[in-house]
């Protein structure tokens, strides 16, 4: 550790002290009259032709390579602004610039600009970018809207509130890691996840397949997930409020505002409920005859709701700070269980609670120190807990009724009595400083802290020994990147990764004290490169070697339906990706935009959840080391639109991922299995969409958007499909899912109605074996936006 930080010093010394024969950097700060910063304005050298945008906080370098310059900013609808540069001390100049509103009427102006989602397509990784700005007025949750895009398949348990496991090409669960404005959502608990944030407090969604942005940090193994949130600087209100099938009641409010002394505050408030009795197939156990007998039924003991209030507050455009701001996460939950891992586990009794203390700090500069060094800071601890309940000494079918489990105790459980609090005790930091040497070089260093230390007791039996038995995970990734960028058409990534974890633990087992401490650390890199052939043809690569630590919970458990495993190892992989984009127009109207990417991943001590059979009982899960896994995964996708009218989207997944195990046991034959499909995973899964906007539908400011969805997934095996007789064979069957919805806008979005049809043909649905999704539901949400 003492030698990279040593070597980064040294690096970081030599490249300041070469500075000053690299060019000359103009830079400064674009606000309105109002101090409010002013982004995508233009800032151009006249006399050099150099030029470049102000990025979302109103800041801009510019990059001319002699002392005196003319430099003119503009903007849509404000005076242009113009002044001479010249720069006499050092290399650089500063300026700070305020422009005036115009007040004359414009003219037809056509501005050619990248949004933030194109520049992030744009970039050197393999990403995705979703608008979901755009998609604010519709009822469908997070989950539902990223399980649309190309290479991704969620799959859920149940309805509101149900667990659920993320995949993206071939990796799955914690080996793709989650983060909110760039801050990891590792051990935030179960009040604050992808299901149940508002859609209207995010701005995108940026999908990483494969290679994560240095700035990210963390170890995922195969790509990630960052939510980006709106960030207006002037005051706002959004609010709404739906109700659907099965009683589900969803509502939000967000709402901030920035002073023009430079004070910000911002408030996201939230609730989500549902009974989730929505009707399934099963067989019903008779419990005087034993006689199993096939019904539709409605789920009894499924309620969930939660609710979460997340606030900041703190100083923006300061000289010591672009952005501090304080914050604190309040949340709780309430999910009741009805089924385990299969349909024919049904409980009547089970449920998990929890709650939610959040506390957070975020920091961000500019110029930190020296010029050209960009600084930021995310901190913060979970003091929430979680509990698992679990006392109804009964056996429950899925009618309701119910017999005594154990006539001969008067207290038990469904599975196991218990009572059991705990709290996790999750912390975590992320720095990063990124350095512009000139404007084709740039060098960041990145370090992620994760802090878990589990500490709970059983209320009904406090002298169960492990319960209070410590158990601790220390995590540390410290990363280094380099990029160059030659100009608009090309750039490449450079970057190295260390990995540090610790872990202790003490347990009884058949009465046997054991002690576990382990500290060990790894080393990742790799590289990323994009090319445009054309201005709208991209192409781009990438290769990694990554690691994965074990997350806490996957040690150690989740008290609930997750199994311990000690002795998880580090999964690692080296992933390659290729990927093209293009996008063109015919006759200015017709727009298309064609994606499509390839990924091979070949991962060794894969970690994958399976169902716990060690124990005797399908009621929990375990992940285990499966070894070798071998993931070749093709995704595309192509988008048309016509004007503003009319929009068409198609994507489709095929992913082949194979056990890569030759030989078993040290066995010298192959193995049966070797290069056989993995079970449980979906391999082939598309989606469609049509969407058809009209304007000024019964008022000259209203609008009326129709949506059409399609989803499809193949049939797919629960056990390796070469084991067994065909007919024999349990699977996950052929899938077709079906939503439609209407959004109509007053007055250019101010008011809003919108009413979704989800699961159009009341299909019997699956996303884990035998593990049914809601059926039809409908909903209807109205949103105030000003």
């Amino acid at each position: 550790m003492k030698k990279y930080i040593l070597l980064t010093f040294f690096l970081f010394m030599n490249l300041l002290s070469n500075a000053q024969s690299k060019g000359y950097s103009i830079k400064g700060r674009v606000l309105d009259d109002k101090n409010v910063p002013i982004s995508y304005a233009t800032v151009v050298g006249v006399s050099s032709n150099a030029s470049t945008q102000t990025d979302e906080q109103g800041n801009f370098v510019l990059w001319v390579p002699t002392t005196k310059e003319t430099v003119e900013i503009s903007f849509m609808g404000y005076n242009a602004y113009k002044t001479n540069v010249t720069i006499e001390d050092g290399n650089s100049k500063t300026l700070s610039v305020k422009l005036k509103e115009e007040k004359q009427q414009l003219g037809e102006i056509n501005i050619t600009a990248k949004s933030a989602i194109e520049k992030t397509r744009q970039s050197a990784y393999t990403v995705n970018a979703v608008d979901v700005k755009a998609l604010a007025n519709t009822v469908s949750d997070v989950n539902q809207i990223l399980n649309r895009s190309a290479g991704v398949r969620v799959r859920e348990e149940g309805g509101l509130g149900s667990n659920f496991n993320f995949a993206l090409n071939g990796f799955s669960g914690n080996q793709i890691k989650f983060y909110l404005d760039g801050i990891p959502l590792e051990g935030v608990g179960s009040s604050f996840q992808l299901n149940n944030i508002p859609v209207n407090m995010i701005e995108r969604i940026e999908i990483y397949k494969g290679v994560v942005p240095i700035s990210l940090g963390g170890d995922a193994l195969g790509g990630a997930l960052n939510i980006i949130t709106k960030n207006t600087k002037r005051k706002y209100l959004d609010a709404t409020v739906s109700y659907g099938s099965f009683n589900t009641v969803r509502s939000s409010v967000n709402m901030g505002m920035t002073t023009d002394s430079g004070y910000k505050l911002q408030l996201n408030a939230y609730q989500n409920y549902s009974d989730n009795d929505y009707k399934v197939n099963v067989d019903v156990h008779d419990f005087n005859t034993g006689v199993l007998t096939p019904k539709r039924v409605s789920r009894f003991h499924d309620r969930y709701h939660n609710e979460g209030i997340v606030l900041k507050g703190g100083m923006v455009n300061k000289w010591y700070a672009d952005e501090l701001l304080f914050g604190i996460t309040l949340g709780k939950n309430y999910n009741q269980i009805q089924t385990g891992n299969r349909m024919e586990d049904v409980y009547g009794g089970r449920f998990t609670k929890g709650d939610l203390i959040l506390p957070s700090l975020s920091y961000t500069k500019r110029d930190f120190l020296v010029e050209n060094l960009n600084v930021s800071v995310n901190a913060n601890y979970n003091l929430g807990s979680e509990q698992s309940v679990d006392t109804l000494n009964r056996l429950y079918n899925w009618d309701g009724d119910y017999i005594i489990k154990n006539t001969l105790k008067k207290e038990g459980g469904e599975i196991e009595r218990r009572r059991f609090k705990y709290k996790n005790n999750n912390g975590s930091v992320i720095a990063n400083a990124n350095y512009a040497l000139t404007e084709h070089h740039s060098f960041a260093v990145n370090y992620n802290l994760s802090l878990f230390n589990r500490k709970g007791e059983d209320l009904l039996d406090s002298t169960l020994k492990n319960n209070n038995l410590p158990k601790k995970s220390n995590k540390a990734v410290l990363g280094f990147s380099y990029q160059y960028t030659h100009d608009d058409r090309w750039n490449t990534i450079l970057f190295l990764k260390k990995y540090f974890q610790y872990n202790y633990s003490e347990r009884y087992y058949n009465e046997t004290y054991f002690k576990q401490d382990n500290k060990q650390n790894f080393t990742g890199y790799g590289v990323a490169t994009a090319y445009n052939i054309l201005p709208d043809l991209q192409v781009k690569g990438s290769f990694e070697h990554s690691i994965r630590m074990p997350e806490a919970y996957e040690m150690f458990g989740d008290e609930v339906n997750l199994a311990s495993n000690y002795n998880l190892k580090p999964e690692s992989s080296n992933n390659f990706n290729l990927g093209v984009q293009y996008g063109f127009k015919i006759n200015e109207v017709n727009q298309f935009k064609i994606e499509a990417n390839y990924l091979y991943r070949k991962a060794t001590d894969y970690i994958k959840e399976e169902v716990n059979t060690g124990n005797g009982s399908a009621a929990q899960k375990v992940n285990r080391n499966i070894g070798g896994v071998l993931v070749k995964s093709f995704d595309g996708e192509i988008r048309y639109t016509y004007k503003d009218f009319f929009s068409l989207m198609a994507n489709v997944t095929y992913q082949d991922i194979l056990n890569d195990i030759k030989y078993e046991n040290n066995s010298t034959e192959v193995s049966a299995l070797y290069r056989d499909r993995v079970a449980n995973i979906p391999y082939l899964y598309g989606n469609g969409m049509v969407s058809l906007n009209f304007k000024e539908v019964f008022g000259a400011k209203n609008s009326l958007r129709l949506d059409y969805n399609l989803m499809y997934v193949q049939k797919y095996y629960l056990y390796a499909p070469s084991v067994g007789i065909a007919k024999y064979k349990r699977y996950v069957p052929e899938q077709f899912s079906q939503d439609i919805s209407v959004h109509y806008a007053i007055n250019n979005g101010k008011y809003n109605v919108a009413v979704e049809v989800k699961n159009l043909a009341n299909k019997t649905l699956y996303d884990n074996f035998s593990l049914q999704k809601p059926s039809r539901s409908i909903t209807l949400k109205l949103r105030y936006n000003l």
